[in-house]
């Protein structure tokens, strides 16, 4: 049995978001995957929002139906290799949380896009590309940087459709 390794990407909940999953997907074909896709939340100094606040409802308002769409093709695609796809939230800005979130959630390795402009998807979601980078690289956790080609196009962020991350033709790992 295939030991299952935990691989974190940030995602703001569109489509092209997940255009470095499919890619690092067509080329780590041996192994066992747990993808976590992440979303940066600045949660409020309101002690009324932070007693209320429920991790579950808010990624409830971040779902839109062509995403969750797109992660079940990617599990159905990807099958022998995808044990599971969920989200998840970061909630600071602050390296120590951060390098704990890390560790504590035994991530073992993080796909980060080599362009991707982070369209904030609500007025508290901050990008976490950098956040991410900067506190693997102290934790050693390693780190696939995608290529231009592996990212998302700036058309496909703008239109954000699914046939524009799994019919790509420019790709050579494109699937069809």
């Amino acid at each position: 049995m295939k030991k299952i390794k935990r691989i974190l990407m940030p995602t703001n909940f569109t489509v092209s978001s997940l255009t470095g999953a499919i890619n690092y997907l067509s080329e780590a074909k041996d192994t066992k995957i747990e993808l976590v896709l992440v979303h940066g939340h600045a949660l409020s100094d309101s002690i009324t929002e932070l007693l209320g606040f429920d991790k579950d409802d808010y990624l409830e308002k971040c779902y839109r139906e062509d995403f969750l769409t797109a992660c079940q093709i990617i599990k159905t695609r990807f099958e022998e290799q995808v044990e599971e796809i969920y989200s998840d939230i970061i909630c600071s800005k602050n390296n120590r949380y951060i390098r704990n979130y890390l560790k504590g959630n035994k991530i073992e390795k993080v796909i980060l896009p080599a362009h991707f402009s982070y369209a904030k998807l609500l007025p508290n979601s901050f990008c976490t590309i950098d956040l991410l980078r900067d506190n693997c690289q102290k934790l050693n956790i390693p780190i696939v940087e995608l290529s231009r080609a592996q990212s998302p196009t700036p058309k496909e962020q703008e239109t954000d459709s699914i046939d524009n991350i799994f019919f790509r033709k420019d790709l050579k790992n494109a699937t069809y």
